[in-house]
């Protein structure tokens, strides 16, 4: 049992720099009013097994783990009962652009529930993170 949103969105800044925004994930709430605090547990480099816990408005906070780290990806998930949640977050080169991919799944019985209850608010905060990353690389310049 598994539902996923997803929401993509083209940025006019190269690979490089929208990585770097999005790889530095304490620094979120500077750009996305969908984060407000995300704390390392342990090492702060984002890498596979690092924990983070991500504070969101309107939402307990989670404990999120780094299960997925690559040159241009990282996918972290947070565990409850009954429930699994995984965040994707990919950026791919486009002529000379950033396409960004962004997925949020809920997996398990709680979960197909809360995806239920909370669908609404998850597309918008994806919607909302993709646009707020759009907005701060390119004004990066």
């Amino acid at each position: 049992m598994s539902t996923k949103f997803t929401h993509e969105i083209m940025i006019d800044a190269p690979l490089e720099k929208v990585w770097g925004v999005m790889k530095d994930v304490r620094a979120w709430p500077t750009w996305t009013p969908t984060v407000k605090k995300v704390q390392a547990l342990g090492d702060p480099e984002l890498k596979a097994g690092a924990r983070f816990k991500v504070k969101q408005p309107g939402l307990p906070a989670g404990i999120y783990t780094v299960t997925k780290l690559s040159s241009n990806r990282f996918v972290w998930e947070a565990i409850g009962p009954g429930m699994k949640t995984i965040a994707d977050h990919r950026v791919q080169r486009d002529k000379g652009r950033s396409l960004v991919r962004l997925e949020f799944e809920y997996q398990g019985t709680v979960g197909k529930v809360l995806a239920a209850a909370f669908a609404k608010m998850t597309g918008r905060f994806l919607e909302l993170e993709a646009e707020g990353l759009k907005k701060h690389c390119e004004a990066l310049g």
